[in-house]
């Protein structure tokens, strides 16, 4: 475990390789009654359904303690790939950007139509993972993932964001795809660190991919 054996490594960095659609923060299944917080393996029902959403597939690499490595993130490097799931914003705070949120909605006023635009700025602190609904209830929209691995505003039928119900892509996000591109080889640690809140974050809310 990473974060168990920090004092292995001086340093850690991570880099990006797209969306993935998956599941979503796992302790939001409301009628989970045998205390797995998500579906399991018995049988499905509507109701147990687990909520997915667009996550970040990256890859976490590290130098060992008193190595020595000009290239950050390189095959020799490498510890393990990863994706987030509690949406792909968790990746951009890791290593501290501010999500490009797309929502745009007065918090006091219910919203009239399924997507908005918005930033951190406002406040409102909305997450691009939030499955917004239209104020008839007719559409919903979240950020999904497009067929070439890019994060995309997608439009879904009914209440819930299921993929099952996807509708249209209504954004290509540039501005989120921009700021995912520009992690490129980002360092989320390193042994001067005053913290390392940003790395427990991101991998106590990310799957290994082994």
């Amino acid at each position: 475990d990473v974060l168990e054996n920090l004092d292995q490594y001086q340093a850690l960095w991570v880099k990006v390789h797209g969306c993935v659609w998956s599941e979503c923060s796992i302790d939001q299944n409301n009628a989970d009654d045998d205390n797995e917080q998500r579906d399991g393996d018995e049988t499905w029902y509507l109701a147990r359904t687990q909520k997915f959403c667009a996550n970040a597939a990256f890859s976490l690499y590290g130098i060992p303690t008193n190595h020595i490595s000009i290239m950050s993130c390189s095959r020799g490097n490498f510890i393990n790939s990863f994706f987030t799931y509690d949406g792909a914003d968790t990746l951009l705070d890791a290593v501290g950007k501010y999500p490009s949120v797309f929502y745009e909605c007065d918090i006091n006023e219910q919203c009239d139509a399924g997507y908005y635009r918005s930033s951190y700025a406002n406040g409102y602190y909305m997450s691009n993972a939030d499955c917004v609904t239209s104020g008839g209830g007719f559409m919903s929209s979240t950020m999904g993932c497009s067929r070439g691995g890019k994060f995309a505003m997608a439009e879904f039928t009914g209440q819930s964001c299921r993929g099952t119900d996807f509708f249209d892509i209504v954004d290509p996000m540039h501005s989120y795809n921009r700021q995912m591109n520009h992690v490129g080889c980002s360092q989320v640690w390193s042994r001067g660190s005053d913290t390392s809140s940003a790395l427990e974050t991101l991998l106590k809310n990310s799957w290994s991919c082994d």
